[in-house]
């Protein structure tokens, strides 16, 4: 992977000692936590890709803010593709549990903010959720959550790079940076299997009427909802959305993780 750099190691929670996270917290009590989600993109690309794109942002924005990342969670609560063979998420109340478990570690051992970076498809009420839950614990720190598919500005960029927009995910988007990230990630640079005949009204109504698992694969045999003459996954996007999500996430986000609570306190 391009990104695993020292300077980006020395950032990642995992690769440290007792003693030096207890270092770290003498100075700095901010975490990223990236989060992940196997999702299918038919024969173009990995199922862990949302999770690359996660875990290398947080490396990459820790690395710059002076914080940490933690280790990936690697599954979402993404019920919408059970019908894959691979793609196994956790039930809503299951990932609420867990999210809200490992956010509340953190507090207690002495991390004050906590940003969550998420890049799979999970209905926003799982998110929601946990955010809501752990508002009791405010006394303790801050959570904080950054989803870029959900970003506007990243959309607009998206649009002006001329990539037609989609049923669900910004699929061109999340190909591109497994292409510029590692493109081990990424099996073939086309659209292989994408549908394009499903229209709007068509999947509204199938969201109308439970959104089936089952039914969603009858009309995304690939799991791809992009349209056949979508704009093809490439490095050179990958690279520019990349450095754009990382330079909103600076904007958004630089003085929340490299603030000082224990010396703004004194």
């Amino acid at each position: 992977m391009i990104f695993q750099q020292q300077s980006a190691k020395r950032n990642r929670l995992s690769n440290l000692s007792l003693s030096e996270i207890e270092e770290y917290l003498t100075t700095n009590q901010s975490i990223i936590v990236p989060l992940g989600g196997l999702e299918p993109f038919g024969s173009s690309g990995a199922i862990g890709i949302p999770g690359l794109c996660s875990d290398t942002l947080a490396a990459t924005l820790a690395g710059m803010c002076n914080s940490l990342a933690a280790p990936l969670l690697p599954f979402a609560s993404s019920p919408l593709f059970r019908s894959f063979p691979g793609c196994v998420s956790l039930g809503s109340s299951g990932y609420e549990n867990v999210l809200s478990y490992l956010c509340r570690g953190f507090l207690y051992q002495g991390f004050k903010r906590v940003l969550l970076v998420h890049s799979a498809l999970m209905p926003d009420h799982a998110l929601i959720s946990v955010l809501k839950r752990v508002e009791q614990f405010n006394n303790e720190g801050e959570i904080k959550l950054y989803s870029w598919q959900n970003d506007t500005r990243i959309i607009e960029f998206l649009k002006k790079e001329y990539v037609s927009s989609n049923l669900e995910r910004l699929e061109t988007g999340l190909l591109s940076l497994a292409a510029f990230i590692e493109p081990e990630y990424l099996r073939s640079s086309e659209f292989s299997g994408a549908s394009g005949d499903i229209t709007q009204t068509q999947y509204r109504s199938w969201r109308i009427r439970g959104a089936d698992p089952d039914k969603f694969r009858k009309l995304f045999p690939s799991g791809l909802t992009s349209k056949k003459d979508s704009v093809q996954p490439s490095s050179d996007l990958g690279n520019r959305l990349f450095q754009y999500i990382l330079e909103c996430m600076i904007s958004d986000y630089s003085d929340f993780l490299k603030r000082n609570t224990i010396n703004a306190a004194q």
